[in-house]
């Protein structure tokens, strides 16, 4: 099987560093295109080939990971004209639904739509995946062994990918927030940036990890550091009294709704 890939910007090379680590798949069976990036000699350097247009990527390729942006992915899709019948395409777009990519290539080709996260360029990701019924199980195991390389997996159905770019796809995005503000408020009370840096990100490293290993909810470790009238609970009390929550849970609101606005 050979893979291709469209469009090799920090997404993509996180995934192909991955594919490599971990020997998905042999360099001499992937096919880079990308006009706009000079990243795809680096990767020719290391065996994979670079194809000098959309049409002969496809007929090299029988797996073939679509990593544009949504607002690309339609002249992407349109420069297509060679035969399309079997292959699979993985989409990264978010929004871009299997019924629109099959209404551009022919019910023939077979759809799996992916929403990975920036820490998969670290080997962290976090992946959901939705596979179509008819996607042949070929396709499906190696799409799931290409982003456990470099991260976790998780599968959800279609209707439900929206709703996963508000967790995991933009998720990053609100703890980078989150830490920005906690460290600019440690450094205005004297904490020195470094220390508050890694004071900050340790603690939710620690956290995330107990979070996955502990066995204990969410709720339940929140209450776990909540002393009864302590530092905790003031702090938390006061973040409720400012609409921290509610916050959020607009934001993601917010997320999916773009989502949906920007989706085909």
């Amino acid at each position: 099987m050979n893979l291709g890939i469209i469009g090799v910007g920090n997404m993509a090379s996180a995934i192909l560093q991955g594919i490599f680590k971990n020997d998905i798949f042999p360099t001499s069976s992937i096919n880079l295109y990308d006009p706009y990036s000079q990243i795809v000699f680096e990767f020719e350097k290391q065996g994979c080939r670079v194809c000098m247009n959309v049409d002969e990527l496809i007929s090299q390729s029988d797996l073939i990971i679509v990593a544009v942006k949504p607002n690309n992915i339609e002249s992407v899709l349109d420069e297509i004209s060679v035969d399309t019948v079997g292959k699979c395409f993985i989409s990264i777009a978010a929004g871009i639904s299997t019924e629109y990519i099959k209404s551009v290539l022919g019910e023939s080709v077979h759809v799996i739509r992916v929403m990975p996260n920036t820490p998969i360029t670290i080997g962290l990701g976090a992946t959901a995946i939705a596979v179509c019924n008819d996607v042949p199980e070929m396709f499906s195991e190696k799409a799931v062994s290409i982003f456990s390389s470099s991260g976790a997996v998780v599968f959800i159905d279609e209707e439900l990918i929206n709703v996963a770019t508000a967790v995991n796809g933009s998720g990053p995005a609100y703890f980078f927030s989150m830490a920005d503000e906690m460290i600019k408020t440690a450094v205005s009370f004297g904490i020195d940036p470094q220390s508050a840096l890694l004071l900050t990100a340790k603690t939710m490293e620690g956290a995330s990890r107990m979070l996955l290993e502990s066995g204990k909810s969410s709720s339940d470790l929140t209450k776990a550091v909540s002393s009864p009238g302590g530092t905790t609970v003031a702090a938390l009390t006061e973040m409720k009294k400012c609409g921290f929550y509610d916050a959020l849970v607009a934001g993601m609101n917010a997320c999916i709704k773009r989502a949906e606005e920007i989706g085909k």
